[in-house]
C-alpha cells in the first residue's frame, strides 16, 4: 500500500507549511495514472494524522482525468479507458500524456483563529 508512504510525505509537507496553525482540509490534485486509490489515501491520512496536530483534518482529492496530445494530428483528447493510450482522433500511438500524472498539494484550509 503505497498510499501510506504518500501520506507520510504529505504529512511532513503540511506540518511544515501550517507552521503550528490548525489545518481543516488538505487539497490535492491526483492524476488517474498515479494509481492512487482515493479512499485508501484518505484512510491512511487518518492513520497518520490521528493524535497529532493535524488530527481531524481531511484530504480533499481532485482526481485529474487522463488526456493525451497526439503528435500526428495535434488533437488533445480525454482517455475513455485508462489502459488504452491511443489518440481518439486518428488512432495514433504517437501521443504524450497532457494530464493524468499530477500529484500536487494545491492548498490548505486553516481553522479560524
Amino acid at each position: 500500500m503505497h498510499e501510506l508512504s504518500l501520506c507520510r510525505s504529505i504529512f511532513s509537507i503540511v506540518d511544515r507549511a501550517s507552521a503550528g496553525r490548525d489545518v481543516t482540509v488538505v487539497h490535492l490534485q491526483v492524476g488517474k495514472l498515479r494509481q492512487v486509490v482515493p479512499d485508501s489515501l484518505r484512510y491512511c491520512w487518518t492513520l497518520m494524522s490521528d493524535q497529532t496536530s493535524l488530527g481531524g483534518s481531511i484530504l480533499d482529492i481532485d482526481l485529474i482525468d487522463i488526456t493525451l496530445a497526439c503528435q500526428d494530428c495535434a488533437v488533445v483528447s480525454r482517455v475513455e479507458h485508462d489502459l488504452i493510450l491511443l489518440c481518439s482522433g486518428c488512432g495514433s500511438r504517437m501521443v504524450t500524456v497532457a494530464t493524468g500524472e499530477e500529484f500536487f498539494l494545491t492548498s490548505l484550509d486553516l481553522a479560524e483563529a
